[in-house]
């Protein structure tokens, strides 16, 4: 009977340190719903800013395409114009050596 007593002594105890850890811990969780409350928001907020930050990232990205392709319209651009003035300076000096020779071959 005494083992039987001690036992429920024993368990009582046991329940009253759980029960008290169990009001400590619905204490913590109660203290902590606002920082976690506080971080959803955040997290919300920084989702928007870094959608908002990424659509830029697109548009930046868009912009500096098309320069760079305005670009390389412009190199090609000059490359053809330098070829046809090299072609005409070509010409030129051809004619020009022609008509020296020409003028060498008269008396």
């Amino acid at each position: 009977m005494k083992t039987r007593n001690e036992e429920v002594i024993n368990l009582k105890s046991k329940i009253d340190v759980l029960t008290k850890q169990v009001s400590e811990l619905e204490s913590v969780i109660q203290q902590t719903k606002p920082a976690v409350k506080r971080n959803e928001e955040l997290t919300e907020s920084y989702k928007g800013k870094i959608a908002a930050l990424e659509m830029r990232l697109r548009e930046a990205a868009e912009i500096i395409l098309g320069k760079d392709m305005t670009i390389n319209l412009l190199q090609q651009a000059i490359q053809d114009q330098k070829r046809a003035i090299d072609k005409q300076i070509n010409n030129l000096e051809s004619r020009l050596r022609n008509r020296s020779a020409d003028l060498l071959r008269s008396p």
